[in-house]
């Protein structure tokens, strides 16, 4: 009991910082949008449009309350999960968002995985090769990697894959109409060049971290303990010092997750990949307010959501925490 009532309390307090942060990121995308300048009725309506249609569009769409009243009725709609109407497209913003949320997912869920793959495989080869060239050779191109944003990476791989796989689909999502093979093969043929972009641009970060904690893991007692046993190096880097740098790795790897939304605007824009990254782009360049809003809070909520989860695997996985109720409290926070 005294446990479960522990990891209730840890869940509790987290969606309480959940909500309190779910506000400041609505209240400041808010204050944002209205300091960016210009009138949206204008901008939608054209440089043509009447004073009298201009003033019968604020009206229609609230633009013409005060602005902490536009504020708290935004907030209210969003918690009963209205977003409002899209300013230039006219349609829900809920709408766009879920037709265009499982392209993004689809995009992260494979950069992502690309990235762990990538990153957590260098950085091991690098422990398991420590003090000779691929430990540096790890180490240099893992920090180079890292040090170049999502677009410059997408970049490099359209001049690459338009030099010397011209026959690759890269640019778009293909058909999305059926669910057969060949329309799944053209998505998943479009999917590789920003799924490697995405993926690369993320794997520096996994491969440093990984080849520290596997580094400092085989510093420790237990591993000179197993050499002087006469284990073989294979099965102390990939057993016994993997399973214990594992805590740190899973913690790195759900706080970059919160990266991946915004890596992924830039890969969206950088492969005209029709996700909500795109749409956040659509959505500033027209000043759709309730659209960019609308956008910001959902992937606010998700990315709690993925930390709130990555909290709980670590807690489950390291012992210490989830028999201590104290620890348990201070989880994720390290």
């Amino acid at each position: 009991m005294p446990l479960l009532y522990s990891w209730a309390r840890r869940i509790a307090d987290r969606l309480l910082q959940m909500a309190i942060l779910v506000f400041m990121v609505v209240l400041t995308v808010f204050i944002l949008v209205q300091m960016a300048g210009g009138d949206p009725a204008t901008l939608y309506l054209g440089m043509t449009a009447t004073a009298e249609q201009v003033a019968m569009f604020r009206q229609q769409m609230g633009l013409d309350r005060p602005l902490p009243e536009q504020f708290f009725k935004l907030l209210g709609q969003l918690v009963q999960g209205d977003f409002g109407m899209s300013l230039a497209y006219q349609v829900p913003v809920a709408e766009l968002i879920w037709q265009k949320l499982p392209a993004t997912l689809m995009l992260m869920v494979a950069g992502y995985v690309l990235a762990v793959v990538i990153g957590v495989s260098a950085g091991v080869l690098g422990a398991w090769k420590q003090d000779t060239a691929v430990e540096t050779t790890v180490r240099v191109a893992s920090g180079l990697v890292y040090a170049q944003p999502e677009f410059i990476v997408g970049i490099l791989i359209l001049v690459l894959a338009a030099t010397f796989v011209p026959w690759l689909p890269i640019v778009g999502m293909g058909s999305l109409q059926g669910h057969d093979w060949p329309a799944i093969r053209e998505t998943l043929l479009h999917l590789i060049g920003p799924a490697l972009a995405l993926g690369i641009a993320r794997a520096g970060i996994y491969a440093r971290m990984t080849l520290a904690a596997m580094l400092s893991a085989m510093n420790q007692e237990y591993i000179v303990t197993h050499r002087a046993a006469g284990f073989g190096s294979r099965r102390i880097v990939f057993v016994y010092a993997l399973r214990n740098a594992l805590l740190p790795i899973i913690t790195t790897i759900g706080i970059e997750i919160r990266f991946l939304f915004a890596g992924a605007v830039l890969t969206e824009v950088t492969f005209s990949w029709p996700g909500i990254g795109r749409l956040i782009f659509d959505g500033i360049l027209n000043r759709d307010a309730p659209l960019i809003i609308g956008v910001f809070f959902v992937v606010a909520i998700l990315t709690m959501l993925i930390n709130l989860a990555t909290d709980i695997v670590y807690a489950m996985l390291d012992p210490r925490i989830r028999t201590t109720p104290a620890a348990l409290a201070n989880a994720g926070k390290a």
